[in-house]
């Protein structure tokens, strides 16, 4: 039975959004055997039936980005350009694509007859569409859906439509707030990981159901994937600033993991 198993030579290929980083250091440190071993056995428990339902030659390019860096938006967009018949799942607010239709559908109406909904607009209606639009822009996740909307390519989302609440319910469990203190972590720096790993069950019940060819998601989601998926990099791009490299670097993301985890199945046996 094929298992989780982490490649200790796992080693995306990073991308410097703003050439500031010096080359030669652009690249994660090995894991360690520690790492792979504890990790690998965390994720096999929780995430390891779904990756076995998953076609064995499934090998999708992967994009991960920090939300906060609205500089790798156009490295993205050029990265999804090359493959104009993929489908490509997203990490995006789950209404986002009911508000971009609707931003779409009214500048289309607007540029063909001067219209919005057969009424012409005042100047405030304009200036909301126009603030709407530089607002979705300057969103990595949205702005990649505007793009691919506006260029009518296929898209799927891997977030679930109850993410908000899911985000919230977990924030405020003072049960969980309590057992993470226990485990010597802050529930306010822990709680967006512990939901992070029901919003990737889903994910990857998304990608069981499509099996999209590109997934655009933020990074931590991205470097989990790839170890799910039992992949060496090969075919992963992360969008990365300066901050945000130096960020994943030197993360102890491994320990948050862990604590995380942990936390899941204690919760869910």
């Amino acid at each position: 039975m094929k298992k989780i198993k982490i490649s200790e030579n796992f080693q995306p290929n990073i991308i410097d959004v703003e050439s500031l980083v010096d080359e030669d250091v652009m690249s994660l440190p090995k894991f360690s055997l520690k790492f792979i071993e504890i990790i690998g056995n965390i994720f096999e428990k929780i995430y390891g039936d779904l990756m076995r339902e998953l076609p064995e030659d499934y090998n999708p390019i992967i994009i991960g980005y920090d939300h906060d860096g609205i500089n790798a938006l156009n490295y993205n967009i050029n990265l999804v350009k090359q493959y104009p018949h993929a489908t490509i799942a997203l990490e995006t607010n789950p209404m986002a694509p009911k508000w971009i239709s609707y931003l779409l559908r009214d500048e289309k109406e607007f540029k063909a007859k001067g219209t919005m909904e057969g009424e012409i607009p005042s100047p405030q209606r304009m200036e909301e569409l126009q603030k709407y639009r530089t607002e979705v822009e300057r969103d990595h996740g949205q702005g990649l859906l505007l793009w691919l909307m506006e260029n009518n390519r296929n898209v799927v989302s891997i977030e679930h439509d109850d993410v908000t609440k899911w985000i919230k319910e977990d924030k405020n469990d003072d049960n969980l707030r309590k057992r993470s203190e226990s485990m010597g972590m802050s529930w306010n720096r822990l709680s967006a990981w512990y939901t992070a790993i029901r919003r990737d069950l889903y994910g990857l019940k998304v990608l069981l159901a499509s099996k999209p060819d590109i997934i655009c998601t933020g990074f931590y989601h991205a470097i989990k994937y790839d170890l799910i998926l039992n992949r060496n990099g090969e075919r992963s791009f992360y969008l990365l600033d300066q901050i945000s490299f130096s960020s994943l670097r030197h993360s102890d993301f491994g320990k948050i993991w862990k604590i995380a985890h942990n936390l899941y199945l204690e919760e869910h046996p």
